[in-house]
């Protein structure tokens, strides 16, 4: 037995413990189907199957695929039948040897077919098992791999068919390894000047950065376990083949960074915490920021990328962060889904996600199958609760939830309505924009008079697909560059003000994208850039998880975690004073601070509340509105003049009306330090013989 052959034993018997006697009798009935058969290399056949089967194994196939790549030449190269490997080896491994056999007898090259024509050919080819593609594509990477040892006019049709067919392949199904190297022998079969030049122009700057490699890695394990973050960081150089298409494309200039380094941590929210953390220590480039976590790519590939710079300025590279779930699915694509690979799971009954992946390969169109605004679309608009709206003129809407906002009305409406809405009237009442609607309401929705943005709350707030699709639709269309820059610079600006670096903001980016569901970064920026989201919005993550800031020492109320630089209000719709229990309510102008009884919070959904406390001893005064029923009788309103005016109470506003013959309505409008204060003026209002009721009344 040779060392190559014992190798393999060994590798089959540590990763398929279960079925290592099976895989290994597929590997001597190849050996005998192929026996005297030699490759142009001049080596003995038997060397290719056993290539191509531990290439497989890499990539994480089941033992079943195995089987079929040690036997994928038997039957057109020798005089073994699919029958015979059908009673061997059985249906499954003789399915896939013929599934790979077929694609072998396309003749792709003759037909003039586009590239999408092409892979669905492959697909029907296969039989519409996914394992023959993985086969091919390792068969096709060890025929790369010596593809020298064919004559040139082989060796550029090969090199050709890869290029415009299996790395494609290998792109829509995930396999990173698999098609980065085909990339690489692709390259320098097709463009050996470029490949040479790039050698030779690189290989040495390469050589320096490997060595200055080692001490970066071990710089940002160390700043990451500083931080209590669990990660594993990896370092390699760029490939040649991608310096080339940078350079293509982007030109010399643009070429950042020669080294790549990876960042696997535990979760998606450390993600965030590690590109925060990596902007605080080194400079980046803003426009290389990407985001493919939020915004998965259609193979389902995601990660956050950056390019960082040391602050010397003498080493430039690129940092790829995900979870390890996320970098399995990024190394072996299809296959990091599959059942146990040593296992008998039936592949078809328990490999459900499978279905996933072949309408990704299948698609002509960079579409992604899997986005969360495609799964909303999916769960909402398969239930069955509906609601009947009807308009001012009563013209019937039906909206597909069981409890829809205005804003889903609005959008009900038209596009341009849902856009601009501003508040609505619901059956005769004005009321907040974001109100749950029952079946049988009219409504009205009133528009901004200027032209507005919908806010990023929306979606949250928002109930049907259709609504949430043209929202997205909007921050889509208008995440173009000039926003991005301006919301980024203005963001900048602000957190500069407070102490505060980007670095920072980006640390709690996985909360802002959960709760202003934020596609990726450049979105935050877009969104701040043109208006559907505040600054005060965003920097309200850094005052919660910052809360040794302190508002100034004479403000009356404390708010947990909250910093000076918000717009802190008490609006009239409760006109809370000390002693009535409070809570902070984040808004678009900064913190509201309402009474926790204010009906107006009742009314409106998803709301940002910070716990907030009264000072003891504040000596400011407070505006409270008094409305009493008293009697109709001459000298009454000396007599309450004179007690308001005993109590030093600074009175701004009253008005008074009959409300019948017998009695009249007064309001009251003035100020007071507490609670205590208020009630003993109702008390001695309420002493006056004239009043029948005293009650503190809101705007």
């Amino acid at each position: 037995m040779t060392e190559m052959e014992q190798e393999f034993i060994n590798i089959v018997k540590l990763n398929y413990p279960m079925h290592a006697d099976k895989i290994i009798e597929a590997y001597k009935f190849a050996d005998k189907a192929h026996e005297g058969i030699v490759r142009k290399s001049g080596e003995p056949y038997i060397v290719h199957p056993l290539a191509v089967a531990k290439i497989l194994i890499k990539n994480n196939l089941d033992y079943l695929t195995i089987i079929a790549g040690l036997l994928h030449d038997v039957v057109e190269d020798t005089n073994v039948s699919l029958e015979d490997v059908n009673d061997k080896f059985g249906i499954t491994a003789a399915k896939l040897v013929d599934g790979v056999t077929k694609i072998d007898n396309l003749t792709l090259e003759k037909e003039n077919l586009t590239e999408a024509d092409s892979i669905k050919r492959l697909l029907v080819a296969m039989g519409n098992d996914v394992r023959v593609i993985f086969i091919k594509l390792a068969d096709r990477l060890h025929n790369m791999r010596t593809i020298e040892f064919l004559p040139r006019e082989k060796q550029i049709k090969m090199a050709s068919e890869t290029l415009e067919l299996f790395i494609p392949i290998a792109e829509r199904i995930g396999i990173r390894k698999i098609r980065s190297e085909l990339q690489e022998l692709t390259f320098k079969c097709l463009h050996p000047e470029e490949y040479n030049k790039i050698k030779i122009g690189f290989e040495k700057k390469l050589e320096e950065e490997k060595v200055k490699m080692g001490g970066l890695q071990t710089e940002l394990e160390e700043l990451l376990a500083k931080e209590n973050i669990k990660s594993t960081v990896f370092g390699w150089p760029e490939r040649f083949y991608s310096i080339y298409k940078k350079m293509q494309t982007k030109g010399m200039g643009k070429v950042f960074g020669l080294i790549l380094i990876k960042v696997i941590v535990n979760t998606e929210l450390d993600c965030y915490k590690v590109l925060g953390l990596l902007h605080k220590k080194y400079d980046h480039i803003p426009s290389q920021i990407k985001d493919f976590i939020a915004m998965k790519k259609p193979n389902g590939y995601q990660s956050l990328h950056t390019v960082l710079m040391t602050k010397d300025g003498e080493l430039m590279f690129k940092v790829m962060i995900r979870t390890k779930e996320m970098d399995k699915i990024c190394e072996y694509g299809i296959a990091s889904l599959w059942p146990k690979k040593d296992s008998d799971v039936d592949f078809f009954e328990k490999f459900e996600r499978y279905n996933v992946f072949k309408k990704i390969v299948l698609s002509e169109k960079d579409e992604i199958y899997n986005t969360d605004a495609f799964i909303d679309a999916i769960k909402i608009d398969l239930s069955s609760k509906t609601t009947w709206i009807f308009n001012s003129d009563f013209k019937p809407y039906c909206l597909k939830s069981d409890k829809p906002t205005a804003i889903d009305f609005a959008y009900a409406l038209g596009t341009s309505i849902g856009h601009n809405a501003q508040s609505a009237i619901i059956n005769g009442k004005k009321a907040s924009i974001g109100t749950e609607l029952s079946s049988g309401d009219v409504v009205e929705i009133i528009c901004s008079e200027e032209k507005k943005s919908p806010s990023r709350n929306w979606l949250l707030a928002v109930r049907t697909s259709e609504a949430r699709k043209k929202i997205r639709e909007y921050f889509s269309a208008h995440t173009t560059q000039e926003f991005i820059d301006l919301g980024r610079e203005e963001l900048r600006e602000e957190l500069n003000k407070n102490n505060y670096t980007l670095g920072d903001l980006l640390a709690h980016f996985g909360e802002l994208k959960k709760e202003f569901d934020f596609s990726n970064i450049d979105d935050m920026f877009a969104s701040l850039g043109y208006k559907s989201i505040t600054k005060n919005q965003l920097l309200k993550h850094l005052i919660i998880n910052n809360g040794h800031k302190k508002l100034s020492d004479d403000f009356p109320v404390e708010i947990e975690g909250a910093t000076g630089f918000f717009n802190i209000n008490f609006p009239k719709c409760c006109s809370a004073i000390p002693g009535d229990e409070i809570v902070g309510v984040m808004s678009r102008n900064g913190i509201s601070i309402h009474n926790t009884n204010c009906v107006n919070l009742k009314k409106v959904k998803n709301i940002i509340k910070l716990k907030a406390n009264w000072k003891d001893n504040t000596e400011q005064k407070f505006n409270v509105n008094l409305k009493f029923i008293a009697k109709n009788k001459f000298g009454f309103a000396a007599k309450l003049f004179n007690l308001i005016s005993s109590e030093n109470i600074d009175m701004s506003k009253i008005e008074a009306k009959k409300s019948n013959e017998a009695d009249c309505e007064f309001k009251l409008n003035f100020s007071i330090g507490n609670i205590i204060e208020l009630e003993r003026l109702i008390n001695n209002i309420k002493s006056l013989e004239e009043i029948k009721s005293v009650t503190r009344a809101f705007e």
